[in-house]
């Protein structure tokens, strides 16, 4: 969708996408798509899971999935 201004000017507007959490299937999968493709291969990978951007799909592995996530309290000393 697209407004004119005047002065040659265009706006567009991009349609929202509607945000659907990720579901244990999709998490099965993105961690077989990072054992094939690595994980610095996001648009690769997301061609493989419908309605998931590149962006998406690495958020979802550094900050849920990757193997050397630390999921533990901070210990007395890391604290202080």
């Amino acid at each position: 969708m697209a407004n004119f201004l005047g002065g040659g000017q265009i706006l567009t507007f991009k349609p929202r996408r509607r945000i659907h959490h990720w579901n244990q299937a999709e998490d099965r999968k993105l961690r077989q798509l990072v054992r094939q493709y690595g994980p610095y291969n996001w648009d690769s990978i997301a061609e493989n899971l419908a309605g998931r951007t590149g962006k998406s799909c690495r958020l979802r592995w550094v900050n849920h999935l990757d193997p050397r996530l630390i999921k533990k309290s901070f210990s007395e000393e890391e604290n202080a």
